[in-house]
């Protein structure tokens, strides 16, 4: 993937600090970033693209199938919504289109890669990660398009349990159904018993 005269990861020169500084405070904005479905809902102490993220990365890392690449699955999810840094957390409910927020995230991960990490192969990594990931090209991609999905319900779950104000049974019943091999299909009916 990577030449000799092009590093996979960054190097000790000044330069190529200077990037990687620049781009861990452009992942530092994830942190602050809430997700916008729980914001909508008046959740009190919404969480953060980053908290969603860390958690799918750590489901992954746990309960990898044996035929899927576990580095593949955690890297996926650390990966998939790290263009929201720049253009925030889009939901269906802003008026834009699938079309629109797919172009306006691969900007951002160009930008990412040309601007961020242009001084290694790590930025077209990221770029490619995403690609894979929305657009469903691999096994890995499918399965943490569920996880992602689960991490919503785990969440949802959490905050019904720690009683705020918003909880709606049939957003949580239709918000992630089964629909192929692809998932921890025990999670979701071990949520649905304790919601129950």
């Amino acid at each position: 993937m990577n030449s000799d005269t092009e590093p996979l990861c960054f190097t000790e020169n000044e330069a190529s600090s200077s990037n990687l500084l620049e781009f861990l405070l452009l992942c530092g904005k994830l942190k602050e970033t809430k997700r916008k479905g729980w914001v909508d809902h008046h959740i009190r102490y919404p969480e953060s693209v980053s908290d969603h993220m860390y958690r799918m990365a750590l489901f992954c890392f746990c309960s990898c199938p044996n035929h899927l690449n576990r580095d593949k699955l955690v890297k996926l999810a650390l990966v998939h919504d790290l263009g929201e840094s720049l253009v925030g957390d889009i939901t269906p409910h802003d008026g834009i289109s699938p079309e629109e927020k797919n172009r306006k995230e691969a900007e951002a991960f160009r930008k990412i890669r040309d601007e961020y990490l242009s001084s290694c192969t790590v930025g077209q990594e990221l770029y490619d990660l995403w690609n894979e990931y929305e657009n469903n090209l691999s096994e890995e991609a499918k399965f943490v398009k569920q996880v992602d999905k689960l991490e919503m319900l785990i969440q949802a779950f959490e905050y019904e349990r720690g009683k705020n104000d918003w909880f709606d049974r049939i957003l949580f019943l239709n918000a992630w159904q089964p629909r192929s091999t692809y998932g921890p299909f025990g999670f979701f009916h071990e949520l649905i018993a304790l919601h129950s």
